[in-house]
């Protein structure tokens, strides 16, 4: 008998432990319903209430609009569209989560996960609209998503329209809030016209300190906010190791960092590979990127930093006492009144630029490529300048005491009165230091004063480097360029005395003789 009851009772634990499916429809019944196919729920929050999280239960959402706010109340559970067992991406935007109509108007984000959820817990397939988020002391958070303490698995989603005209006196992260300790990944997904311009940190998205989340196939679209249009990271960022991969950042707005706002005194890693960065929009400094007095790390590679534009400062990147690192990256048709792809400022700041291009950008006063200024420095290494257009002076303009050194690099055919001239006075002396490249305007190198160092020995020259076709913005090398294996492979030129093993694209550089001066390695 005893033996009996016990087979029993093993029997219904399995059967509990087995993960359940329940099923939500416009046209089934909370009250009525059972959650089967037959018979759906109506609504996901009471499909999440009713879920079992030891088994990770599935919940399948039918087509349709769902005018509320859910919150996954700390169940690893999986919600889904039918994007979730078909596959197809079409059922996004058939899907949709509307959080225009809290019960709560002080909890009225689409989907909030704040109950230690892992990534066991995945939302899918659905658009996530009208939310005006979480507030707390008056202010705004995740006006789509918003996270704290809690990792979801985020994937083939639309965050669009949220928090647009909030009435609050900030908001944070109008699309989606990553609170703290937030390990989420986000896959697949867009987050598109959310924020507005008036007061905002974040415009697409917020991520806060101790926050190692991570992007895969995100697009960022047409984003408003103050600071950080498309993405904010704040100064306050903590051990915080984000790392976006193939993320397209197009069209954002702010005052500072149209794209993407990078604050500082933070002790992480963030890196980027493979995106874009594109016409953004900032109404002050960083077109494309704003990175302020950061401790951390940042490392971009294969970027593309195209046709962002800044009023002020940096039309691509505004750097303030920040050290970025740039590898294989593009900046092309950005746009500032100084610093048209690029401005370094203050005396913590140190740009590391390798085997990157920089071409057709412009500044309508100085510096339209590089913009070095106030005791700053710029590690320019393996790249090539070239078809810039300074409306006063100076493609490259190293100015208030900002140091310059150019290695292995490529200045030739911009338009500017110089191509490199100091500018301002400052008792800390200016300098401009040249290896192993090719100036344009080698000779006539213009000071401000007295201070200011030019350090250009015989390893450099003065003769068209032969591009392939300029014209046409292909900057790689014809096969009698005088750039081919003139440059130097030690690692000392380099920043941070890193070897440079690839060039642009990519291919190897050599390791047993010269290689070429610029971005790109010729075949030979």
């Amino acid at each position: 008998m005893i033996m009996k009851k016990l087979i029993i009772f093993l029997i219904l634990s399995l059967t509990l432990a087995i993960a359940d499916q329940i099923n939500v429809s416009n046209a089934g019944s909370d009250t009525n319903g059972d959650g089967s196919s037959g018979s759906p729920f109506k609504t996901i929050q009471y499909a999440i209430e009713h879920a079992n999280t030891s088994s990770g239960d599935t919940i399948l959402v039918a087509v349709g609009t769902y005018a509320e706010n859910i919150n996954f109340r700390g169940k690893d559970i999986i919600i889904g569209s039918l994007t979730l067992t078909t596959g197809d991406k079409s059922y996004v935007s058939q899907t949709i989560i509307d959080g225009g109509s809290p019960s709560n108007s002080d909890s009225a984000s689409v989907v909030t996960f704040i109950g230690g959820e892992t990534s066991a817990a995945k939302l899918v397939g659905f658009t996530l609209q009208n939310g005006n988020g979480l507030i707390i002391n008056s202010r705004r958070y995740g006006g789509g998503i918003f996270t704290k303490n809690a990792s979801p698995s985020l994937k083939h989603l639309s965050v669009k329209n949220n928090a647009n005209s909030t009435g609050a006196t900030y908001v944070y992260g109008a699309g989606i809030y990553f609170g703290t300790n937030s390990d989420a990944i986000l896959d697949s997904s867009e987050i598109i016209n959310n924020g507005e311009s008036v007061v905002g940190f974040g415009g697409g998205i917020y991520i806060n300190s101790n926050t190692d989340v991570t992007f895969d196939g995100v697009l960022i679209k047409n984003n408003k906010a103050s600071f950080g249009g498309g993405i904010y990271l704040p100064a306050k960022l903590g051990n915080a190791n984000p790392v976006f991969r193939r993320v397209e950042i197009i069209s954002n707005e702010a005052t500072h960092g149209g794209g993407i706002y990078v604050g500082g005194k933070a002790t992480g890693l963030l890196k980027m590979y493979n995106s874009k960065v594109t016409n953004n929009i900032a109404t002050g400094y960083g077109g494309g990127f704003y990175i302020a007095r950061s401790t951390n790390k940042i490392e971009l590679y294969d970027i593309l930093i195209t046709g962002n534009s800044a009023v002020t400062k940096g039309g691509g990147i505004y750097v303030n006492e920040a050290k970025p690192r740039i590898e294989r990256s593009l900046f092309e048709g950005n746009a500032s009144k100084n610093g048209g792809a690029i401005y370094v400022d203050r005396p913590n700041a140190e740009l590391n630029l390798v085997n990157s291009i920089l071409y057709n950008n412009t500044a309508t006063e100085y510096g339209s490529a590089i913009f070095s200024y106030n005791q700053s420095t710029a590690n320019i290494y393996h790249t090539t300048i070239s078809n810039n257009t300074a409306g006063l002076d100076a493609t490259i303009r190293p100015d208030y005491g900002s140091k310059i050194y150019f290695y292995n690099s490529i200045l030739w055919n911009n338009a500017a009165t110089n191509q490199i001239a100091f500018g301002g006075t400052q008792n800390t002396a200016g300098r401009f230091e040249a290896k192993n490249s090719i100036i344009q305007g080698l000779s006539s190198i213009q000071i401000s004063d007295n201070n200011d160092v030019v350090d250009t020995d015989n390893s450099n020259f003065e003769t068209d480097p032969i591009f392939s076709n300029a014209v046409l913005n292909d900057y790689t090398l014809k096969n009698y360029s005088p750039a081919i294996g003139y440059g130097t492979n030690d690692a000392s030129y380099s920043p941070a005395s890193i070897p440079v093993s690839l060039d642009f694209n990519s291919n190897s550089r050599p390791t047993g003789s010269n290689p070429d001066i610029g971005a790109h390695e010729n075949s030979l």
